[in-house]
């Protein structure tokens, strides 16, 4: 597939490689005001799900926010990942908060491309080290699937990056 898009399958999906062109350019200023979006608001993590015997993990990087327009405008300056359709309605316990939309990204390769550039300007500890432990992941599973479309298995040293994220998002005192 030379001219075309490539694609290869990573955990029962096809994730579209990121283009040397499709990689947007973020001014100083633009890479501050996305990673300190992130502090404020965001998240940086790795998903555990459980599906019968097999266990995956699915790094994310995320903002919420009750205010729509902020989300629309950050979409435009981030140029990665998208913006919910639909607002949440929180349930239960929580049905007097206000709906929202979240912004996100879960394609490997725009999250190790995104955190790559701002991971220097990500001022709260805790979320660097979520930053750097999920480019290593993410580093590890693309190299792992540049040269073959087969579904490798996690490493040791992924399931233990994915482990520690988890770990620091944990609520509460550690």
């Amino acid at each position: 597939m030379p001219e075309q898009l490539k694609y290869f399958r990573l955990e029962q999906k096809y994730v579209k490689l990121l283009k040397e062109e499709d990689k947007p350019y973020y001014t100083e200023y633009e890479k501050r005001l996305i990673a300190w979006s992130i502090v404020w608001e965001g998240s940086v993590l790795i998903n555990k799900r459980k599906r019968k015997n097999r266990i995956s993990y699915s790094p994310q990087v995320s903002i919420s926010n009750t205010e729509f327009e902020v989300l629309e405008q950050f979409q435009r300056i981030a140029k990665l990942g998208k913006v919910s359709p639909t607002p949440y309605k929180p349930k239960g316990r929580r049905a007097k908060q206000k709906p929202y939309k979240t912004w996100r990204i879960t394609n490997y390769h725009a999250i190790f491309f995104i955190l790559s550039q701002i991971s220097p300007f990500i001022t709260s500890k805790r979320k660097y080290q979520c930053a750097k432990l999920t480019i290593e992941f993410c580093r590890s599973r693309i190299k792992q699937h540049e040269t073959s479309r087969q579904i490798y298995p996690y490493t040791e040293r992924e399931i233990e990056l994915a482990e520690k994220v988890i770990q620091l998002n944990k609520r509460g005192l550690p």
